[in-house]
């Protein structure tokens, strides 16, 4: 059956973004579902122009034999402050990432966003 999944799942952000999961057309019956996010009340301007920029430095870092690899995704502005942006699956906000860097325990997790190295001693507990 096309169409969208039953599953739509509004986040308990501020903005209260919107996922929508799709089924794969007929012809990609071996593809996974799409999953998307409708978001209204920011300027997807901003993030698809931070997007292009990672792309682009993605593909300088392949070209160089630099096996990177950054996962980018596709924003689409429809409007003002309203559009819509490709779902990652399996990603992290960087608000867990403060929180699960160390740093939530010993001082508290308003602070670990002050901390110059809370993202990478993420990384480094993900990574390592």
């Amino acid at each position: 059956m096309k169409g969208f999944k039953d599953k739509i799942r509004i986040f308990a952000s501020a903005k209260l973004p919107i996922k929508v999961t799709t089924d794969p057309v007929e012809e990609e019956v071996d593809k996974e579902p799409f999953a998307f996010m409708f978001k209204y009340g920011d300027d997807l301007r901003q993030d698809n122009l931070v997007l292009q920029m990672f792309k682009m430095m993605d593909r300088f870092w392949s070209e160089e034999g630099l096996g990177i690899e950054m996962v980018t995704y596709d924003v689409m502005e429809t409007g003002f402050e309203i559009g819509m942006m490709q779902f990652v699956e399996k990603s992290e906000v960087i608000s867990s990432m403060h929180k699960n860097s160390g740093f939530g325990v010993k001082y508290g997790f308003n602070q670990g966003v002050f901390k110059k190295d809370s993202v990478m001693k993420f990384f480094l507990q993900e990574i390592i």
